[in-house]
């Protein structure tokens, strides 16, 4: 048996990543351009789509998840002894596969 590390890119609800027993490694989301909050985390999804409905004149950025950030879920499934199986979004729309192939 393995664990199942994502990134916030695959979309799933709390619920579904609770049910299937998946560990999310979230992307950072910024309405101000400045402040950047894991998504899912510390923005919740739904509050982010609600601020681009509420302020349309504003564009939401986004930035991949650090090598840091995958670095710390792999050591502790390492930790664990728990074998791991790491699925990304791929890497032809966004680098944060490469932050989890680095770490």
């Amino acid at each position: 048996m393995f664990d199942i590390i994502t990134d916030s890119a695959c979309d799933l609800t709390d619920q579904q990543v609770r049910q299937l027993r998946l560990t999310v490694v979230p992307f950072y989301v910024s309405t101000d351009g400045e402040h950047y909050l894991k998504e899912g985390q510390e923005m919740p999804v739904r509050e982010f789509y609600q601020f681009m409905v509420d302020h349309p004149e504003v564009l939401p950025k986004t930035s991949l998840p650090s090598l840091e950030d995958y670095e710390t879920v792999f050591r502790a499934k390492a930790a664990e002894g728990r074998p791991a199986l790491c699925l990304c979004f791929t890497g032809k729309m966004s680098g944060g596969v490469g932050s989890a192939r680095n770490a």
